[in-house]
Protein backbone atom coordinates (compact mmCIF):
# COMPACT_ATOMS: atom_id res chain seq x y z
CA UNK A 1 0.00 0.00 0.00
CA UNK A 2 1.17 3.51 -0.79
CA UNK A 3 0.01 6.36 1.43
CA UNK A 4 -0.03 9.88 -0.04
CA UNK A 5 -0.56 12.87 2.19
CA UNK A 6 -0.98 16.05 0.15
CA UNK A 7 -3.28 18.90 -0.75
CA UNK A 8 -4.10 16.79 -3.84
CA UNK A 9 -3.16 19.15 -6.61
CA UNK A 10 -2.91 18.14 -10.28
CA UNK A 11 0.62 16.76 -9.87
CA UNK A 12 -0.48 14.53 -7.03
CA UNK A 13 -3.54 13.44 -8.98
CA UNK A 14 -1.39 12.41 -11.96
CA UNK A 15 1.10 10.67 -9.71
CA UNK A 16 -1.62 8.71 -7.91
CA UNK A 17 -3.22 7.73 -11.23
CA UNK A 18 0.12 6.49 -12.53
CA UNK A 19 0.89 4.54 -9.38
CA UNK A 20 -2.54 2.94 -9.63
CA UNK A 21 -1.78 1.90 -13.21
CA UNK A 22 1.35 0.19 -11.88
CA UNK A 23 -0.85 -1.85 -9.59
CA UNK A 24 -0.12 -0.04 -6.34
CA UNK A 25 -2.84 0.24 -3.75
CA UNK A 26 -2.90 3.99 -3.19
CA UNK A 27 -4.50 5.73 -0.24
CA UNK A 28 -4.77 9.51 -0.55
CA UNK A 29 -5.65 11.85 2.28
CA UNK A 30 -5.71 15.62 2.14
CA UNK A 31 -3.24 17.15 4.56
CA UNK A 32 -5.95 19.34 6.06
CA UNK A 33 -8.31 16.42 6.74
CA UNK A 34 -6.17 14.35 9.11
CA UNK A 35 -4.65 14.81 12.51
CA UNK A 36 -1.04 13.73 13.11
CA UNK A 37 -2.38 10.71 15.01
CA UNK A 38 -4.53 9.68 12.05
CA UNK A 39 -1.54 9.99 9.71
CA UNK A 40 0.50 7.80 12.03
CA UNK A 41 -2.25 5.19 12.09
CA UNK A 42 -2.45 5.16 8.27
CA UNK A 43 1.32 4.82 7.95
CA UNK A 44 1.37 1.79 10.27
CA UNK A 45 -0.39 -0.15 7.50
CA UNK A 46 1.92 1.19 4.77
CA UNK A 47 5.18 -0.42 3.72
CA UNK A 48 7.15 2.43 5.23
CA UNK A 49 8.50 5.81 4.20
CA UNK A 50 11.49 4.38 2.36
CA UNK A 51 9.28 2.29 0.09
CA UNK A 52 6.94 5.22 -0.46
CA UNK A 53 9.83 7.50 -1.32
CA UNK A 54 11.24 4.96 -3.80
CA UNK A 55 7.84 4.45 -5.45
CA UNK A 56 7.25 8.16 -5.79
CA UNK A 57 10.74 8.73 -7.21
CA UNK A 58 10.29 5.95 -9.77
CA UNK A 59 6.88 7.28 -10.80
CA UNK A 60 8.21 10.83 -11.20
CA UNK A 61 11.20 9.63 -13.24
CA UNK A 62 8.93 7.64 -15.55
CA UNK A 63 6.41 10.47 -15.80
CA UNK A 64 9.12 12.95 -16.84
CA UNK A 65 10.86 10.59 -19.29
CA UNK A 66 9.20 12.15 -22.39
CA UNK A 67 10.27 15.61 -21.24
CA UNK A 68 13.87 14.44 -20.77
CA UNK A 69 13.85 12.79 -24.20
CA UNK A 70 12.52 15.93 -25.89
CA UNK A 71 15.08 18.07 -24.06
CA UNK A 72 17.88 15.79 -25.30
CA UNK A 73 16.57 16.03 -28.87
CA UNK A 74 16.49 19.83 -28.73
CA UNK A 75 19.93 20.12 -27.15
CA UNK A 76 21.43 17.88 -29.83
CA UNK A 77 20.63 20.44 -32.57
CA UNK A 78 21.86 23.82 -31.32
CA UNK A 79 20.89 25.61 -34.55
CA UNK A 80 17.32 24.35 -34.39
CA UNK A 81 17.09 25.26 -30.71
CA UNK A 82 18.29 28.80 -31.44
CA UNK A 83 15.71 29.07 -34.25
CA UNK A 84 12.91 27.91 -31.92
CA UNK A 85 13.97 30.44 -29.28
CA UNK A 86 14.23 33.25 -31.85
CA UNK A 87 10.78 32.44 -33.22
CA UNK A 88 9.29 32.44 -29.72
CA UNK A 89 10.97 35.76 -28.93
CA UNK A 90 9.63 37.31 -32.13
CA UNK A 91 6.09 36.13 -31.38
CA UNK A 92 6.33 37.38 -27.78
CA UNK A 93 7.67 40.73 -29.00
CA UNK A 94 4.72 41.09 -31.39
CA UNK A 95 2.18 40.32 -28.68
CA UNK A 96 3.90 42.63 -26.20
CA UNK A 97 4.01 45.44 -28.75
CA UNK A 98 0.28 45.17 -29.41
CA UNK A 99 -0.51 45.03 -25.69
CA UNK A 100 1.74 47.99 -24.90
CA UNK A 101 0.17 50.06 -27.69
CA UNK A 102 -3.30 49.25 -26.34
CA UNK A 103 -2.31 50.18 -22.78
CA UNK A 104 -0.71 53.46 -23.89
CA UNK A 105 -3.80 54.36 -25.90
CA UNK A 106 -6.20 53.58 -23.05
CA UNK A 107 -4.07 55.48 -20.53
CA UNK A 108 -3.50 58.40 -22.90
CA UNK A 109 0.24 58.16 -22.35
CA UNK A 110 2.19 59.24 -25.41
CA UNK A 111 1.99 57.81 -28.86
CA UNK A 112 2.15 54.06 -29.22
CA UNK A 113 5.66 52.87 -30.03
CA UNK A 114 6.59 49.86 -32.05
CA UNK A 115 9.15 47.55 -30.54
CA UNK A 116 11.85 47.12 -33.16
CA UNK A 117 12.49 43.61 -34.42
CA UNK A 118 15.42 41.72 -32.98
CA UNK A 119 18.65 41.85 -34.94
CA UNK A 120 19.13 38.84 -37.18
CA UNK A 121 20.99 35.95 -35.63
CA UNK A 122 20.27 36.74 -31.98
CA UNK A 123 17.90 35.22 -29.50
CA UNK A 124 15.60 37.37 -27.43
CA UNK A 125 16.55 40.70 -29.05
Amino acid sequence: MVFVLDNYDSFTYNLVQYMGELGAEVVVRRNDELTPEEVEAEMERARGYGDLKAAVAAAVIDYLAPVRERYSELRADEGRLEAILADGAARAREIAGETLADVRERMGVGAPHQIPPAPTGTVGG
